[in-house]
């Protein structure tokens, strides 16, 4: 590889990382991806904002996964007349197997921090209307995004 080539580098979105067929990358799929990425010496972007929304997102989707599973198993304990025992995790374990998960594939993230740079550069896109933007259609989430992608690069 030449000195000067530039490295892969893919951002994933939120949506990415915690829809059911990639959840945190732990899927075939993800696993395919991250593959990919160590074989050509790439990384993963990842955007503080991005990273916020992922373990945001995901403690929300396991705490509702637990609600379903216990809501579920009532019913179960109704139609069978007794109790078995399962153990389901809380808020914190949740928080702990996502943290551990990224501290797992922490060797392929480059981290993007938030700056007041992006924050600025994206309040400018929201005013002007520019691309992730439009009339009545205001992104500034989106569009720091789009300002720390941008930053990568440099």
């Amino acid at each position: 590889m030449e000195e000067n080539s530039k490295k892969l580098c893919v951002v994933i979105d939120t949506n990415t990382w915690i829809q059911d067929s990639n959840i945190l990358l732990k899927t075939p799929l993800g696993g395919a991806l991250l593959y990919c990425i160590k074989q050509n010496n790439g990384y993963l972007g990842l955007p503080e904002v991005i990273e916020n929304e992922v373990l945001k997102h995901t403690i929300k989707y396991g705490c509702e996964a637990v609600e379903k599973i216990n809501s579920n198993f009532k019913k179960i304990e109704i139609i069978m007349g007794k109790r078995s025992n399962y153990q389901v995790p809380d808020e914190n374990q949740i928080k702990d197997a996502i943290e551990s998960r990224m501290k797992e594939i922490e060797p392929w993230i480059k981290r993007v921090p938030f700056t007041f740079e992006h924050a600025k550069s994206a309040l400018q896109r929201v005013d002007e209307g520019t691309p992730l933007n439009g009339e009545k259609n205001q992104q500034f989430k989106d569009s720091a995004i789009w300002e720390a992608i941008l930053s990568l690069l440099k």
